[in-house]
């Protein structure tokens, strides 16, 4: 996906499309610009980009008929030029706007703190695909029997030393991690062990 994302043709095949909108969107940004907004966000994990749209999406505003993205200080573009530009479909953009009408509202993320976060959220996701168990049948990962968040939590600053506090932590788990859990012992156990 980056690859493509990346191709010279494409972007300069992009650049030459136009938009409803009057604002002439596909020429606002040079090929560089492009190609720099494509890698910043193909670069990033799913849970990232995930975040990234949030944030697009709540600091649009509307002109008019036509929603306007702000890409990069004083460049907005509209949705057709928007969605060309980070080359992701409408469906993806439909889903991620869905998610917070219904209250599932990303973290306002401050200059300061936005780089943190993400890493945050790059960091909890490379250790769950690490350090957990997953069901075939559901979408929920489990970490060893008496992991504590509070362990996590202290080996995600040791490896990072990012400046994160305790509840800037859960709070990201509990909103993007929703599915990182730990592994309650089962009672099955119990009743094989008492067979034995």
């Amino acid at each position: 996906m980056l690859g493509r994302a990346l191709s010279a043709i494409e972007i300069r095949n992009l650049q030459k499309c136009s938009c409803k909108c009057n604002h002439d969107c596909f020429n606002k940004l040079s090929f560089s610009k492009i190609r720099e907004l494509r890698k910043n966000f193909w670069t990033q994990s799913k849970s990232v980009r995930k975040l990234l749209l949030k944030q697009y999406i709540l600091n649009s505003v509307t002109e008019g008929r036509f929603k306007m993205f702000s890409v990069c200080s004083n460049t907005k573009l509209c949705s057709k030029a928007f969605l060309a530009v980070l080359r992701i479909n409408k469906n993806t953009l439909t889903v991620v706007t869905k998610s917070l009408e219904y209250g599932h509202h990303a973290p306002q993320l401050t200059k300061s703190r936005c780089q943190g976060t993400l890493q945050l959220i790059s960091w909890l996701e490379e250790f769950s695909s690490y350090n957990t168990d997953r069901m075939p049948d559901s979408l929920e990962c489990f970490l060893p029997y008496g992991t504590k968040k509070m362990d996590v939590f202290n080996q995600f600053i040791f490896e990072t030393n990012a400046s994160i506090g305790k509840s800037t932590f859960f709070s990201v788990w509990g909103e993007y991690f929703p599915h990182l859990k730990i592994k309650q012992e089962s009672t099955y156990t119990f009743k094989v062990q008492s067979l034995l």
